[in-house]
């Protein structure tokens, strides 16, 4: 499914005013299995998945990970 939720960012102005910016954001999660096919077809190779801020595997508990993929030349 999707997460969805709102933002709002309150920024100073130069006049020494708020100014305010709403944004929705929208995240979808992806299993490891989905996210390296995807990264295949479109061309990565060497696929890697880390638990986050570490350099040890990721396991499916993880909520977030960070991935690493090489794509040669071409696009």
């Amino acid at each position: 499914g999707l997460c969805r939720y709102g933002v709002d960012i309150f920024n100073r102005t130069e006049d020494d005013l708020w100014g305010l910016e709403s944004e929705e954001q929208v995240q979808r999660a992806w299993s490891n299995s989905e996210l390296e096919a995807m990264l295949t077809k479109a061309g990565f190779e060497n696929v890697c998945f880390f638990a986050p801020f570490s350099l040890e595997e990721s396991r499916e508990s993880d909520e977030r990970v960070f991935v690493c993929a090489r794509r040669s030349g071409g696009k």
